[in-house]
């Protein structure tokens, strides 16, 4: 980045020691809380990490911040081969275009000389009697369900699908939901269980399972194809189609009741004086993930 007055090349580093790596202030002055591995925001760019940066950069230099406290408290720097003070628009533009470069950089992890090819997680697998599997959308594309995030993935298609969604990820905020169900019950509609075949990676875990290895499966996926595939040690933590509840009154009924509903286009409505809308993918997160927590803290595979 050059500087208006003396064109000079500048770029902006971490310092030294280990930066703090902070919180920035957000678009409506409320920080942007760091994530577990330091950084102020998810590392993927395609979670809009980039945009919610740049967003709450310029939120702060309106409300009149001072870009050198900013860069103190992420621990950065601004390498200058003159030393020259700079001004603070300079200091702006460097952290707005460089500043995610560092960010949210995800370190590279190192290598264990024990566990660096194919035959040493055969032979982990094969020793191990405690096994934690985590899973997610990957596992299920080989089955015809997209990913989410891919050029080709439920983000996109849902996008396009559903006009009337302010972002794609809306079809999953329960604010909008409330709302307008229609999308959430029309995108559930694709995933009812029976129209899709387990995938190879499903009956690795079962196998697993059968040969006693299999601590637990936690899985972000709510297509039952876990269910399917006949694993039992299955911990879906963003719930699944295999129960539904009530938004009004709280009551959890099989999944399978609310599939007519869904095939024939209906919003699914519980019995309750309320009559309130059957929900499905419900799940307690904050229970499960706190039972993901003490199981991958206690267990020695």
């Amino acid at each position: 980045v050059s500087t208006q007055s003396t064109g000079r090349k500048l770029s902006i580093v971490m310092s030294e020691p280990e930066p703090k790596r902070q919180a920035v202030p957000g678009p409506e002055g409320n920080p942007v809380p760091a994530n577990d591995d330091g950084a102020s925001e998810p590392a993927a760019e395609g979670d809009g990490a980039r945009e919610r940066w740049t967003r709450g950069l310029l939120a702060a230099r309106a409300s009149g911040c001072d870009p050198s406290e900013i860069l103190s408290e992420l621990g950065l720097c601004i390498s200058d081969p003159d030393g020259a003070v700079l001004e603070p628009e300079a200091i702006w533009r460097l952290l707005i275009q460089e500043g995610p470069r560092l960010m949210f950089a995800r370190p590279k992890r190192e290598l264990l000389d024990e566990h660096q090819s194919l035959e040493h997680a055969i032979e982990l697998i094969r020793t191990s009697r405690r096994i934690v599997v985590l899973t997610g959308a990957g596992i299920s594309v080989s089955c015809g369900i997209p990913d989410f995030r891919s050029a080709n993935g439920l983000y996109a298609m849902i996008g396009s699908e559903y006009q009337e969604l302010p972002e794609p990820q809306a079809i999953f905020d329960i604010g909008y939901f409330r709302q307008n169900p229609k999308p959430f019950f029309q995108f559930a509609k694709a995933l009812l269980p029976g129209q899709y075949t387990p995938s190879q990676c499903h009956g690795f875990i079962h196998e697993l399972e059968l040969r006693g290895k299999l601590l637990r499966n936690y899985t972000q996926n709510i297509d039952t194809l876990e269910q399917a595939a006949g694993i039992s040690r299955v911990v879906q933590c963003h719930g699944s189609l295999y129960t539904a509840t009530c938004q009004a009154c709280g009551k959890v009924v099989p999944g399978a009741s609310i599939h007519d509903a869904l095939r024939s286009g209906d919003i699914p409505r519980c019995s309750c004086p309320e009559f309130g809308i059957l929900k499905p993918v419900s799940c307690a997160n904050l229970r499960i993930l706190l039972r993901i927590s003490v199981v991958i803290g206690l267990c020695v595979c």
